[in-house]
């Protein structure tokens, strides 16, 4: 079976596809803690949002611990 290699021209660019920065630190998020939630009640600007998604990826920490706010995914919530 041959390995599948995915062409340059497909693979993402948040740079070039104008994504605000908040949606690469989200993905940068669950690829390192494997795990989502929601933003849906949060009361806080694009700036902040990001400013603590920075924090929790350079210090390791959840979402939960740097805000003490819990906002975990729920599946019901689909």
């Amino acid at each position: 079976m041959s390995e599948f290699i995915m062409p340059e021209f497909l693979k993402k660019d948040y740079s070039k596809i104008g994504l605000p920065e908040s949606a690469r630190l989200m993905d940068e998020y669950y690829e390192k803690f494997n795990k989502l939630f929601t933003t849906e009640g949060l009361i806080m600007d694009e700036e902040e949002f990001s400013a603590i998604l920075r924090i929790c990826l350079k210090e390791n920490k959840t979402f939960e611990e740097v805000t003490g706010t819990s906002c975990d995914y729920d599946n019901n919530d689909i």
